[in-house]
């Protein structure tokens, strides 16, 4: 999963329809009692030099006031020359939250969108810039017959907060860098709805597998990739986002992706993981954080590194 390409010769299946630079954009954000991110995300979103035709907001049960912030502002977040009237320009959708699931409320927010190209946007991921839209859909807008009418999808770098713990924020670096990676480096780069964009009729040939809890995003990609179509990555279309995970979570947030690779590529995991990898992982982190003058964090590190290779081995054990 990641950056991939095929023969510019090679096209898209019938079902898969193929915009220019006037296609329709929807802008979905999945909310939940997002007040503490809205002060600085509404702001950047209003900066935007490329806005939305459309602002969708999914929300699954919010009582903080977050419905009613947005909607005050929507109108001014959206662009003024929308297709849409005006009354269409910013709708909220909800869905209960006994009913959330990732891939659920991204499925009903493509079935909902009413644009060409539907981007997705977490609460707690903030567009670096007033660029960040334009560049994430570029790739996207297209005329057909380009050897770019194969791109499916994007998705843009995220960028860890200052104060994340730093093997998080090595994750991220890794995961979403700062330069576009080889076509040939396919497992550099994680697809994620987090910051991405993909083409609605794509969704339409397949939406995103609901009996997943989590990562329905790469597996939706791998499996456009398997259609011969491309995934864009663009770090230049970058947002502020990352999260300090309890040692409980982590080990089942990493157990969860580890069963997702083994039911969706075959991938297992071998109790290794816990005798030599996180050793050797552990000592790697110590002399990274004596680097970065953080060595009184090596005990959390080591906590942290059992807990994420512990999940991949009970998510991924045969």
């Amino acid at each position: 999963m990641g950056v991939a390409s095929v023969d510019p010769e090679s096209r898209p299946s019938s079902g898969f329809r193929v915009v220019n630079d006037s296609a329709r954009v929807t802008l979905v954000i999945r909310t939940l009692n997002a007040g503490p991110w809205l002060a600085d995300l509404l702001p950047c979103l209003a900066d935007q030099r490329r806005r939305p035709d459309e602002l969708l907001i999914v929300d699954s049960g919010s009582s903080d006031g977050t419905v009613d912030r947005i909607l005050a502002v929507g109108l001014r977040l959206v662009a003024p020359d929308s297709p849409f009237g005006q009354a269409e320009r910013c709708r909220i959708v909800t869905i209960p939250g006994s009913e959330f699931t990732h891939a659920r409320s991204t499925n009903l927010g493509f079935r909902e969108a009413r644009g060409d190209l539907v981007v997705m946007l977490s609460q707690d991921a903030l567009p670096l810039d007033a660029g960040w839209l334009g560049r994430l859909i570029a790739p996207m807008e297209t005329t057909a017959g380009s050897d770019e009418s194969a791109v499916a999808a994007a998705f843009g770098r995220q960028i860890a907060r200052p104060d994340v713990f730093p093997p998080e924020r090595w994750q991220i670096e890794v995961d979403y860098p700062a330069e576009a990676l080889p076509e040939s480096n396919r497992g550099g780069v994680l697809f994620s709805n987090v910051n991405s964009v993909a083409r609605r009729s794509a969704w339409q040939e397949e939406p995103f597998d609901e009996s997943l809890l989590i990562a329905e995003d790469r597996v939706w990609a791998a499996h456009q990739l398997a259609r011969g179509r491309r995934i864009a990555y663009v770090p230049g279309a970058a947002v502020r986002h990352s999260h300090d995970y309890s040692v409980r979570a982590t080990a089942a947030r990493c157990e969860a992706e580890s069963r997702v690779r083994r039911q969706s590529e075959g991938l297992t995991e071998s109790v290794s993981l816990l005798f030599k990898a996180w050793p050797r992982q552990t000592l790697a982190d110590l002399g990274r954080l004596g680097r970065e003058g953080r060595l009184l964090a090596w005990p959390r590190a080591a906590v942290y590194r059992f807990a994420q290779f512990y999940g991949m081995w009970r998510g991924g054990r045969g």
